[in-house]
């Protein structure tokens, strides 16, 4: 399944690069978000519950910086398994920032998921209209903490 998004921040492209970068911050970001291990500058560990059609679901995933263009181009994949369920998750995810007005980014992502296991059962249609919605909710996080973080 392929889920691609788009929205902007009221922040300079160098500062939403800057912010994201760091792997806490960006973690902290996605709605559920309930545990960070940063491993290294690249990669960390991260606990995520979300719900779907009145069932919680808890992922426990690791992600890796595969390649970056700073402050434009992020490519990242994530690997992980449903606490106890056996289900998993793989995705590749790219990432592009561009100033669309003075002291505004543009971010657009791209996700190739793949998922197995009970999630897996809701199928596409029900997943991609919950995937915009955390989508949106990423997009006031980030908006929300990146306010906070420049002191605004």
């Amino acid at each position: 399944m392929v889920i691609e998004e788009r929205f902007t921040v009221a922040r300079p492209a160098q500062e939403v690069w800057d912010f994201l970068r760091n792997l806490d911050n960006a973690a902290r970001c996605v709605p559920g978000c309930e545990e960070v291990e940063l491993l290294d500058e690249s990669s960390c560990r991260v606990t995520v519950k979300l719900t779907l059609a009145r069932f919680p679901f808890r992922f426990r995933v690791k992600m890796n910086i595969d390649e970056e263009e700073p402050p434009t181009f992020l490519r990242s994949s994530v690997e992980g398994a449903e606490q106890n369920k056996g289900g998993f998750v793989n995705m590749e995810n790219t990432m592009r920032l561009t100033a669309s007005a003075p002291g505004e980014t543009e971010l657009a992502y791209r996700m190739e998921m793949r998922l197995a296991g009970r999630i897996a059962a809701f199928g596409q249609r029900i997943f991609a209209i919950k995937a915009r919605q955390l989508s949106a909710e990423f997009a006031r996080n980030l908006s929300d903490r990146l306010g906070a973080h420049s002191g605004a």
